[in-house]
């Protein structure tokens, strides 16, 4: 039996015009026969994304373009998720800025198949001046990289049914979404590894890693440096929250979620980091500030 017999794919594009062909064509190429549905969630891009992916569609026909307004994906998962995916075996998701190394779902499907409890397998990167430092931490602490991981249906149904939800503009999506399969939802789920998350040493994915000699991609790496932290500031309060509320209570958006939070980050030194650190921090405050004043506005 083709061990791909029942799956589909969500790819998530914002702004990706210049590596979402090749995603598109790494992604079809693991198909071989078996009929898999991939769904591009184009989400808030102001490039030619979108027109790219429609092209494409043409002599693609098990691919489809879903076009979201909001730039988030987040919000673009819980799309994916609650208004489009059906019943599969196997989901899989993908980042449009990525490439999938061949026979990877396969293997992420072959690593769920010999693991019957686990709901969710983790793809390796194969690219990247860290990427032996970086599969060593994600293996160690049971922890997805939202380039590439796989879903088991029955997970994804449940998620459906429990009416479960990504908080919308929450950036560590991928994180908590391990907490979510290893049902360890507390800041030490994210250090503790489960047999319910494995990973496949075959599947990988490749990125196209920022260079020094670009200026350009200092200020890329500076942004990503500001939001890592406020990607872990966010999960420290999430599953602070989720602490308190057993039932799996989610707040529908980050800006609920800083207003519901009874800590928010604070400014103080951070070491070499402390730059970033302070705009993240204040990238918070401020949402949180702007959240609280329009909520005690009286409405007209």
């Amino acid at each position: 039996m083709d061990i791909l017999t029942s799956w589909s794919v969500a790819i998530f594009a914002h702004n990706e015009a210049r590596t979402i062909t090749g995603c598109l064509d790494s992604v079809v190429s693991q198909d071989s026969g078996s009929c898999g549905r991939i769904y591009v969630l184009v989400n808030g891009s102001q490039d030619a994304t979108e027109r790219i992916v429609s092209e494409y569609t043409i002599t693609h026909s098990n691919v489809t373009l879903v076009r979201l307004q909001l730039a988030d994906k987040a919000s673009a998962w819980n799309h994916y998720v609650h208004k489009i995916c059906s019943e599969e075996d196997f989901h899989f998701f993908v980042d449009g800025d990525t490439t999938v190394a061949p026979n990877s779902f396969r293997a992420l499907a072959k690593a769920l198949r010999s693991a019957p409890g686990a709901d969710a397998a983790g793809a390796l990167p194969v690219s990247g001046r860290d990427r032996v430092g970086w599969s060593q931490r994600m293996v160690a602490f049971g922890r997805l990289a939202g380039c590439l991981y796989a879903m088991r249906g029955r997970f994804v149904s449940e998620l459906r049914n429990r009416a479960i939800r990504m908080p919308a503009g929450l950036i560590g999506e991928d994180l908590f979404l391990s907490c979510l399969v290893k049902n360890l939802l507390s800041r030490s789920g994210l250090m503790q590894p489960s047999p319910r998350l494995v990973f496949a040493a075959e599947a990988g994915f490749a990125f196209d890693s920022l260079a020094l000699n670009r200026p350009r991609d200092w200020i890329v790496y500076g942004r990503r440096l500001v939001r890592y932290r406020i990607r872990d500031y966010q999960l420290a309060m999430l599953l602070r929250h989720l602490e308190t509320h057993p039932q799996l209570v989610v707040p529908p958006n980050v800006e609920t979620l800083y207003q519901q939070t009874s800590e928010l980050p604070d400014y103080y030194w951070r070491g070499r980091i402390t730059p970033f650190d302070l705009l993240a921090v204040w990238q918070i405050r401020r949402v949180a500030r702007k959240h609280a004043i329009a909520s005690t506005s009286p409405s007209e």
